[in-house]
């Protein structure tokens, strides 16, 4: 069964790869990227996106010793009173926590504390050292209880960092395997007069076309070349954690997958087909149009950096781009969602029946906040999380001599437990005020 579920890791890889390329063509770079009317776009997409990523992984910080601190808070409000009243609680409630964490080292501490009406309830400490978890808080026991992690997870999941070389070197080796098996024969470039926005308008027509043969070709090509790459397999493996045969085989058999479940596409003479129209005045996108299999979707320019993104014809949604801002808005059945994006900020909304669902980061990789308000029929919630992020030299230090295995608690030890749980009256007034609302609300 395990290696059954780490073969399954390894499916999608090639889909995945034709992905990346389909991705590439519709990313919201294509924006900025297509200036030069007579390249072929699509190789200019790959490189680009590929410079970029590499770019944002060297700007990235992947340092090992990492400090987290963060404090969140609810407040929640309904119309109907038993819930309020249970909400009243849930509003005094406030978490502060800090997280320090040595990947290197396989040590991961926590302090963590609760405060209920502006008053501290428990304060406690997690302590993750390689194999083995500790919890520990002096308000409620006074030795560690200790739980192996082995247990329940895979430990060697729970440490696995990938280095930040394997990804580029997965960026640039695919890069690679993807231009040297893109011919020259699947593009084609000229001019074409087309209306948008009510105008008739001259634009450079960029296509890229294959047929099913041309695609099974382009497939068994870019296959056995990730096949016969060391290093990019060998670094595919670190990241997936799973040996490099197994990922072979799992490649080998996504691909016998693939051709086994979609024969449609041999009844066609065009399984896949993109065309990036660019205006030859302004230099800017006016229609992106990408045909997989019977599906395609469209982008076509309606107003000055604004775009309407239509599935088989029919409007999906709306898309808003420039320098500063990218905006995608999506309608489908009774569902909609909005993702708003700038620098340092990201808006996300979620609507679907009653249900309301925003989210909004802002901030960056070192301090920020971030706030969720879920809506639905007569309750509003809003959770607000504020966290810092800092590199540290090492993990604080933890003496775990003193503790005892939690299956080795006896009858007297999770009584002295139960009992100084009533002897902190902080705790014992949120539990009691907890359990009279939440019992309360239930029975309405």
């Amino acid at each position: 069964m395990d290696n059954i579920e780490k073969k399954n890791k390894g499916r999608g890889i090639v889909l995945g790869i034709i992905a990346f390329l389909i991705i590439s063509l519709i990313g919201v770079g294509v924006y900025y990227y297509l200036k030069i009317m007579n390249t072929n776009v699509y190789i200019k997409l790959i490189d680009d996106f590929s410079s970029s990523s590499i770019n944002i992984l060297d700007k990235t910080d992947y340092t090992d010793k990492k400090e987290i601190q963060f404090d969140a808070f609810a407040n929640i409000i309904s119309s109907e009173k038993s819930v309020q009243n249970l909400a009243n609680v849930i509003n005094k409630i406030k978490v502060k926590s800090k997280i320090q964490s040595d990947f290197e080292s396989k040590k991961l501490n926590e302090n963590f504390e609760l405060f209920y009406n502006n008053k501290s309830v428990i304060d406690g400490n997690i302590y993750i050292n390689n194999n083995d978890a500790y919890f520990e808080s002096k308000d409620l026991y006074n030795k560690l209880i200790k739980y192996s992690l082995s247990d329940y997870i895979d430990t060697d999941d729970l440490w696995t960092r990938s280095n930040k070389d394997d990804y580029k070197s997965i960026i640039t080796e695919l890069t690679n395997i993807l231009k040297n098996n893109l011919k020259d024969d699947y593009f084609n470039i000229s001019s074409e007069t087309i209306n948008i926005m009510g105008k008739e308008v001259n634009d450079i027509k960029q296509t890229f076309t294959l047929t099913y043969s041309q695609e099974k070709e382009f497939r068994d090509s870019v296959r056995n070349d990730i096949l016969a790459n060391e290093k990019l397999l060998n670094s595919l493996s670190k990241i997936m954690n799973i040996n490099v045969d197994e990922l072979k085989e799992s490649i080998k058999e996504e691909e016998n997958y693939y051709y086994d479940n979609n024969d449609y596409a041999k009844d066609s003479d065009v399984t896949f087909l993109s065309e990036i129209y660019l205006n030859k005045k302004t230099k800017e996108l006016d229609r992106a149009y990408i045909k997989y299999g019977y599906d395609y979707l469209e982008i076509i320019k309606t107003d000055d950096n604004t775009y309407d993104i239509k599935v088989n014809n029919e409007k999906y949604g709306i898309l808003f781009i420039n320098k500063e801002e990218l905006k995608i808005s999506l309608n489908v059945d009774d569902m909609s969602l909005i993702i708003d994006y700038k620098e340092n900020s990201i808006n996300a909304k979620y609507k679907e029946d009653d249900l309301d669902v925003e989210i909004t980061l802002n901030g960056n990789d070192t301090k920020g906040d971030i706030k969720v308000i879920i809506k639905e029929s007569s309750i509003e919630a809003i959770i607000t999380m504020n966290y810092t992020i800092n590199n540290i030299s090492n993990v604080d230090n933890v003496n775990y001599d003193n503790y005892i295995d939690y299956d080795k608690l006896t009858e007297s030890d999770v009584n002295s437990i139960i009992n100084k749980i009533y002897q902190n009256n902080n705790l014992s007034t949120m539990i009691q005020d907890l359990m009279s609302t939440a019992e309360e609300s239930y029975m309405y």
